[in-house]
């Protein structure tokens, strides 16, 4: 009766390993839909993702920094102050194409920096509180021409917060 047992034991260990070498050698199956979409939107962000003075930034969702150091910001960077009742300095130039990086600097009261909505750029915006300093990176558009950008809060653009942004 043990040497059934033996045999039993022993054919049932075999069964199994073959069973898990059979498992191992078959393909690996398709992703799912959903595994192919959450690859694509990874890869889609790692293909957006684009570097600027202010670090990296998503090509096709800019947002606005965290707060910044007025003191430590690198160059390459275009920096404002509302001053007066105006931007300054109140145009600037960009390169087709070509990634710009914008700060917004403190001014005693909170300000916005925003593009005109019939432009290239209506997602670009910059708000600040009175003692703040915030920026944005993004990419110049691809039609050379100039761009508006203004301040949104109530009675500041009609102030003559406003600007252009030449893009060579």
């Amino acid at each position: 009766m043990k040497k059934v047992w033996i045999y039993v034991l022993v054919v049932v260990i075999v069964v199994v390993i073959v069973g898990i070498m059979i498992n191992r050698s078959e393909p690996a199956t398709s992703p799912t839909s959903t595994e192919t979409e959450e690859s694509s939107e990874t890869e889609e962000a790692i293909v957006n993702s684009m570097e600027s003075p202010l670090g990296m930034f998503d090509a096709n969702n800019p947002q606005q920094t965290d707060l910044l150091d007025e003191a430590t910001l690198p160059d390459g960077v275009v920096k404002f102050r509302v001053s007066g009742g105006a931007f300054g300095p109140n145009e600037f130039n960009a390169v087709v194409g070509r990634v710009q990086s914008i700060v917004l600097l403190p001014s005693g009261e909170p300000h916005s920096l925003v593009f005109e909505e019939n432009s290239a750029l209506p997602s670009i915006r910059i708000d600040v509180g009175a003692q703040e300093a915030r920026g944005i990176s993004f990419v110049a558009p691809e039609e050379p021409g100039d761009y508006v950008f203004y301040c949104d809060e109530p009675g500041h653009r009609e102030a003559g917060e406003t600007g252009v942004m030449r893009v060579l």
